[in-house]
């Protein structure tokens, strides 16, 4: 800063070293109630039943809520069209379906966290499970190429590739994988849902309060000035907290369920199962050129794990299109 102009000072770093920056998590309302998820243990199936008996008479709990018991949401037909942002295009508790191991299946609501964490061990779900495809190479012979990302043509052809670098003077060719990485940011995922008639407020870790507004809104079908999302500060992002993912929405049906405030704050390890991550890639990447070292031709292929539903990959062959005038 000495650079270019006087030193300014960081109007919330004294809040942050001293600890009085207030992070989702850390608000306390009255008359708050806590949460915890329960998770799925199979990869893919179907929830045949649940054993609920001994999680609904442990000490403190208010609601065991679960597809069989959720109040309605109501997603528009086409989520992009109202700028969602949502982390997950299926949403969480509408049906007994199992897409994940992780997944979130239920959520105990308890006076206070350790009953409500100890109360989520007594959920018992009955499956019947269906083999997952888990692993990217036994799934490369089905592999499908998208046609576009993000509104971009996710196949981009320029000249003619495969004959140039058959014709070039200078090859490189190698093959680079990635494994799946998981966003961890230091402050984790929290949610607190609190209702006022049709009125919700939300004190949510995100990396912008808009995307959570219209979410919300549109989810509970009510006006988006009815929906007031608080973050004062983000404890870390990186991308995880871009969108609004199941356990802000499901603490807000928990809320208007048990018509008080309630906290669903992530533990670390929810965070590598029901937050998003980037997926694993194969990439190959082929460089030609001329004997003078200019480069003629560049092609990168990349192989990419997703789901079955959204297909979002990794849009990791986008940079090579524009790092260097190529014409092949």
């Amino acid at each position: 800063m000495k650079a270019i102009g006087q030193p300014i000072n960081r109007q919330d770093g004294r809040l942050k070293v001293t600890g009085e920056a207030k992070y989702s998590a850390e608000w306390s309302l009255p008359n708050m109630t806590h949460a915890v998820p329960v998770q799925s243990t199979i990869a893919r199936g179907t929830i045949e039943s649940f054993d609920l008996v001994a999680a609904r008479s442990a000490p403190g709990v208010l609601l065991v809520l679960s597809h069989l018991n959720r109040p309605p949401l109501a997603p528009p037909d086409d989520l992009k069209s109202v700028g969602m942002q949502l982390g997950e295009s299926i949403l969480p508790f509408q049906s007994n379906v199992v897409r994940f191991n992780g997944q979130m299946i239920a959520v105990v609501v308890a006076e206070t966290y350790e009953q409500a964490r100890y109360a989520a061990t007594l959920v018992k779900a009955n499956y019947k499970e269906e083999i997952p495809l888990v692993e990217m190479e036994k799934g490369r012979a089905a592999a499908k190429k998208p046609k576009e990302s993000n509104g971009r043509d996710a196949q981009l052809v320029r000249g003619t590739p495969d004959s140039a670098f058959e014709s070039a003077a200078q090859k490189i060719e190698a093959t680079y994988k990635t494994p799946h990485e998981h966003h961890q940011p230091l402050e984790p995922h929290a949610t607190i849902a609190v209702w006022e008639g049709d009125k919700l407020t939300v004190y949510d870790a995100t990396q912008g309060v808009g995307g959570p507004k219209r979410a919300l809104a549109g989810m509970f079908n009510i006006p988006q000035e009815n929906v007031r999302v608080v973050c004062h500060f983000t404890g870390g992002g990186f991308g995880t907290k871009g969108g609004i993912w199941p356990h802000t929405l499901i603490a807000a049906m928990a809320a208007r369920v048990v018509n008080r405030p309630v906290k669903l704050a992530m533990l670390r390890q929810h965070m590598t199962t029901t937050t998003g991550h980037r997926g694993a890639t194969d990439q190959k990447m082929r460089i030609g050129s001329g004997a003078d070292g200019d480069i003629s031709v560049m092609r990168h292929d990349v192989l990419t794990d997703s789901n079955e539903v959204s297909q979002f990959f990794e849009t990791c062959a986008f940079a090579s299109s524009i790092l260097y005038d190529v014409p092949n």
